[in-house]
C-alpha cells in the first residue's frame, strides 16, 4: 500500500483514536498522511462568529486541531488540510475522491464502549459511500501502542472479499505482518420442502470443502488459513478478538467503488474491538451483475 491516507479530525476523542491509527499505517505503508478537518458552511453563524477584523475563528480552530493532531503523529510529518463544507462527511469523502486516498481513517463513537469501533451517526455517515476504503479506530487506540502484527481478511470467495484480501496482503506485506484468511461456513443450511429431498449434511460438508480449498489456494505461501462454521458475524467478531487489523469487503450490490455496510459487515464494525477496514465493490462486481442480469 502506498499513496495517501485520509483522516477525519474534530474535536472528539476519538479523533485521537483515527490520528494515531492512521499515522501507524501510513508509517507502516509507506504513504503520505494527510489530517483533514471539515468545519461548517453557515452564512449566518459565521456573521455573529466573524470579528471586525476579518478573521476566521472558524479556520483558526480547524488549525489549532490540526496542529495537535500532527503532533501526535511524530515522527510522521502529515499534511493538514481545513475545508469548508454543508456536511462533514461529504466534506471528508471529496477530500478523500481528490487526493486519490487509498484509505480513509474515521473514529468510532464517542459514546460507545473503550476497546470497541461502536458506530456513531458520522462514523456510520463516512461509511456509507465512501470512495476508498475506510478504517474505523476502536475508542482508546491512542496512546496504546498499536500496530499491524497481525492482518486478518474476511474470505466468502466474493468478489468484494477479493478486493479486501488484496488490500490486506498489500499492508501485511508493507507492515511485516502475518496475514491470516478466515472462511465462515455458514450453517446450518436453509432446508426446503422438496419432492427431492438432498442430504442436507453431504451438501454442508461439500461446501465446507470448497471453502476450504478456496481459502488455500487464495492464502498463498507464509499465510495462515481458518474456516469457522456458524453466523458469520460472530465468527468474525471472535476472530477479531484476536487479531489486530480486520479487513472485509462491503455489502455485495449497489453502486460501484462505494462502501456500503450489509448485516454482516455493519455488525462487524459496529462491534469489533480492533481496527476494521472496510473495502468498497469492486469494478469487477459490478460486470458480474450486469453479466447475471443479462443472462
Amino acid at each position: 500500500m502506498s499513496g495517501v491516507i485520509v483522516v477525519g479530525i474534530d474535536a472528539h476523542d476519538p479523533s485521537r483514536d483515527a490520528a494515531a491509527l492512521g499515522a501507524a499505517l501510513a508509517g507502516a505503508a509507506g504513504a503520505e498522511l494527510v489530517l483533514v478537518h471539515v468545519h461548517p458552511i453557515d452564512p449566518f453563524a459565521d456573521a455573529l462568529a466573524y470579528r471586525a477584523d476579518g478573521e476566521d475563528p472558524l479556520r483558526a480552530e480547524a488549525e489549532a486541531l490540526l496542529r495537535r493532531a500532527a503532533e501526535a503523529a511524530a515522527p510522521l510529518a502529515p499534511r493538514t488540510l481545513t475545508i469548508a463544507a454543508a456536511s462533514a462527511v461529504g466534506g471528508l469523502h471529496r477530500v478523500a475522491a481528490r487526493e486519490g486516498a487509498e484509505l480513509l481513517v474515521v473514529g468510532s463513537s464517542h459514546r460507545g464502549r473503550l476497546g470497541r469501533t461502536l458506530l456513531g451517526g458520522h462514523t456510520e455517515r463516512a461509511l456509507a459511500g465512501a470512495p476508498c476504503p475506510v478504517a474505523v479506530a476502536p475508542r482508546g487506540l491512542a496512546g496504546s501502542g498499536w500496530s499491524p502484527r497481525q492482518v486478518v481478511a474476511a474470505f466468502d470467495g466474493s468478489d468484494e472479499a477479493h478486493e479486501a484480501l488484496a488490500l490486506a496482503r498489500r499492508l501485511a506485506a508493507r507492515a511485516g505482518a502475518r496475514l491470516k484468511l478466515v472462511g465462515v461456513a455458514v450453517g446450518p443450511l436453509d432446508r426446503w420442502e422438496y419432492q427431492y429431498t438432498p442430504d442436507w449434511r453431504e451438501v454442508e460438508q461439500r461446501r465446507e470443502a470448497e471453502l476450504r480449498d478456496r481459502l488455500r489456494d487464495e492464502a498463498g505461501e507464509g499465510a495462515d488459513v481458518e474456516l469457522r462454521l456458524g453466523d458469520a458475524a460472530e465468527q468474525l467478531l471472535d476472530v477479531a478478538a484476536e487479531a489486530d487489523l480486520l479487513v472485509l469487503g462491503s455489502r455485495g450490490y449497489g453502486p460501484v467503488r462505494r462502501v456500503l455496510l450489509g448485516s454482516v459487515s455493519g455488525r462487524v464494525v459496529r462491534d469489533a474491538p480492533c481496527p476494521v477496514i472496510v473495502v468498497p465493490r469492486s469494478a469487477t462486481a459490478e460486470e458480474h451483475d450486469a453479466g447475471d442480469a443479462s443472462g
